[in-house]
């Protein structure tokens, strides 16, 4: 069986926990929808698949996402993920 180009979409949930040292609550608030803050930490809650398609070839991605660039491809005869951090087309 040949593999099959495949985009998944998920959403995450993630609790970031921020240390802030401010004299007013609202500043610190503020800091963290600026992104002017680092995090002290983070759990990760959950991911949620969001939608599933099979493509004939990779899509064009909006730049303003963050991009990894990481292709995966099951190899049946390994019986393992290998991955492929080229992005192509």
């Amino acid at each position: 069986m040949d593999n099959k180009k495949v985009v998944v979409k998920t959403v995450q949930t993630i609790v970031r926990t921020y240390f802030v040292e401010v004299p007013d609550p609202e500043w610190a608030c503020d800091g963290v929808c600026m992104g002017e803050l680092e995090e002290y930490s983070q759990k990760h809650m959950s991911e949620d698949i969001v939608s599933t398609e099979v493509v004939e070839k990779w899509p064009n991605i909006d730049q303003s996402e963050s991009i990894n660039a990481a292709v995966m491809s099951y190899d049946t005869k390994t019986d393992e993920w290998v991955t492929d951090v080229m992005w192509r087309n």
